[in-house]
């Protein structure tokens, strides 16, 4: 047998009250005393929310990681310069020599030199010089002395010849050829010597 509980005995009690103020406000003769019946009490059921649970998205923490600096390995340079065959140089076009017509040597002038020469001790210097100089004699001696060309007692006219050289007194003469000369002193025919006159190198 099912008893009323809780709600629903409640509701039954009050559907009963309102049913006697319907009737006219007369109050119905109490009904018996029903046997009292076992209320059971309500049980409260405790209904506790269900937790849903909700997935925990996992933020990544922000991750501090050092800069490590990465050694970039270096790049050897290469050379890419082409490289240039060598250019062959031109080849020299060969150009007949001109004939040039030979000239003729120059004459060489005579070289002048000056040569000077004591008369002294009553002796003559022999003497060897080239074409072109000049020689100068000085008397030294106290006696009078001459330079005259040949060999004694011939004279060569044609030559030089100085008159008396007293003493300090000088004669110069140029000699323009080459050859081989004897002179002498004419006041003192023993005093001879000779000049050579060769052609300048």
């Amino acid at each position: 047998m099912n008893f009323l509980k809780g709600p629903a005995l409640v509701a039954g009690i009050s559907l009963i009250a309102i049913a006697a103020v319907a009737c006219g406000g007369q109050s119905a003769p109490a009904p018996a005393a029903a046997p009292a019946l076992p209320v059971q009490a309500a049980t409260a059921t405790q209904v506790l929310p269900t937790a849903t649970q909700i997935p925990s998205t996992a933020v990544p923490a922000p991750t501090t990681s050092a800069s490590v600096p990465t050694s970039t390995p270096e790049i050897a340079a290469t050379s890419t310069a082409t490289p240039v065959p060598p250019t062959a140089a031109p080849s020299a076009t060969a150009v007949p020599p001109t004939a040039v017509p030979p000239t003729a040597a120059p004459t060489p002038e005579p070289r002048v030199q000056e040569v000077a020469t004591d008369i002294i001790g009553f002796v003559l210097e022999d003497l060897q010089v080239q074409v072109g100089t000049t020689i100068t004699w000085t008397n030294r001696d106290a006696a009078p002395h001459t330079t005259s060309a040949g060999k004694p007692p011939n004279r060569t006219t044609d030559f030089w010849r100085s008159d008396n050289l007293g003493q300090g007194d000088s004669y110069s003469f140029t000699f323009d050829v080459a050859g081989e000369f004897a002179y002498f002193c004419e006041i003192h025919p023993g005093m001879t010597a000779t000049i050579t006159v060769s052609e300048g190198g």
